[in-house]
């Protein structure tokens, strides 16, 4: 399943000449076959007034013209792959005209080894554009399926997020994890079409019960725990042992936030506090997350403890992004919160555990360009659907909810 995950998200992304060699067109599926299967793809709220476009004998035609920015059809650069998918505008805005370009050479008798040159040229001379922002498609089709040593398998439902020239180092992972099915994965890793992949729960499942620390250590007194050994316990619970164990550690103390740990991998792991003082979000952040958004977490971490209010604190943030102190993320950056140690509070003040998931950062991004959901102080469920938090600010970040077995 690993590798035909890898082929259908890279055709999905560019053409299938990059992940496997065939000069042969596809058979033409019927009209409503196709849209059925190109709008499979996306969330429903999505696809239902997304672009759709089809595959002809020429090369792709549009079939319905949208109303919210989306793109979804079906790439099927080789008979054997069906690979639905949605793009978000600014996919539509780069990605989708690589794709509609590659299948009209194909469909005009060009090789792959030409449409693969001609893309590349087209790029070098501002023909086809680049993601310039974080943005995200859905292949949540169960219907994705390809033949692989000669057996129809099909992928688990999974987004992808745009990450040109991203290196699987820079998330934490390596070559070994492509096959992982609950951590993100580079695909055409260090290219101009490289994706941050990730698999969502097929369904919304229940939030997995909480594992606990003895009580005396891991209940804070106010915005501090009791024992430092426990709260160094509780952030490197946020990711893989791969990368929790050799990350920096932060911690806050009665003064301030200290660097308990130095790390060798440019990761860097923290207990994020929050205006409610139960509340506490462990979270390892990736080296660009180290460099943008961590000085901001223990910068708000520091005015709590000092007892500043709300608007004290949301004052001195904004200003220190208006100034430059701190700043967004350059690039795409994730930070893993995984721990059965998280918490949020709900709206009644109820203290409810946090789902594990995956943060991506997206600055300034809103909800509607990405056909994500807006928080839910009441979501005790996994959600299938990506969530936006602190939609429209430099340190907003999308949450997928990850199935932890």
């Amino acid at each position: 399943m690993g590798n035909l995950l890898i082929v259908l998200a890279a055709c999905a992304a560019t053409t299938c000449a990059d992940a496997q060699s065939s000069v042969t067109q596809p058979p033409l599926l019927s009209r409503d076959r196709e849209i059925a299967l190109a709008e499979s793809a996306g969330p429903p709220e999505v696809a239902e007034h997304a672009t759709v476009y089809v595959l002809g004998t020429t090369g792709y035609v549009k079939e319905r013209e949208g109303t919210n920015g989306f793109t979804c059809l079906v790439v099927r650069d080789t008979p054997l792959v069906i690979a639905p998918v949605c793009h978000d505008p600014e996919g539509s805005r780069t990605v989708v005209p690589r794709l509609l370009a590659e299948a009209s050479m194909r469909a005009h008798g060009k090789t792959d080894d030409e449409i693969r040159r001609a893309i590349h040229d087209g790029i070098a001379a501002g023909d086809y554009l680049l993601p310039r922002r974080v943005g995200i498609a859905y292949m949540l089709s169960t219907e994705n399926g390809g033949m692989v040593d000669g057996r129809m398998v099909h992928p688990l439902p999974h987004v992808m997020f745009y990450a040109p020239f991203a290196h699987m180092s820079e998330i934490g992972g390596s070559s070994n994890d492509l096959f992982h099915p609950n951590l993100p994965v580079v695909i055409s890793e260090g290219a101009f079409n490289a994706y941050v992949v990730m698999h969502v729960p097929t369904g919304d499942l229940p939030v997995p019960a909480a594992m606990h620390f003895p009580r005396d250590q891991n209940t804070p007194a106010g915005y501090l725990f009791a024992s430092r050994d426990a709260e160094i316990s509780i952030a490197r619970s946020a990711a893989p042992a791969s990368i929790a164990s050799r990350a920096s550690i932060y911690v806050l103390g009665a003064s301030g936030v200290d660097k308990v740990s130095e790390g060798t991998n440019g990761f860097a792991c923290f207990v994020e506090r929050d205006f409610d003082a139960r509340a506490r979000y462990p979270v390892c952040y990736d080296p660009e997350g180290v460099h943008s958004i961590l000085p901001v977490q223990i910068r708000k971490a520091e005015l709590l403890q000092a007892h500043k209010s709300k608007s004290e604190v949301e004052g001195e943030l904004a200003e220190g992004f208006r100034i430059g102190r701190f700043r967004p993320p350059a690039r795409l950056s994730v930070a893993y919160a995984l721990s059965p140690e998280g918490f949020y509070i709900a709206s009644d003040k109820r203290l409810v555990h946090s789902a594990p998931h995956v943060r991506v950062y997206a600055p300034y991004v809103r909800a509607r360009e990405i056909g994500a959901l807006l928080k839910s102080t009441e979501a005790e469920a996994i959600g299938r659907i990506p969530t936006l938090i602190h939609e429209g600010t430099p340190d907003a970040f999308v949450v997928v909810n990850m199935k932890i077995d």
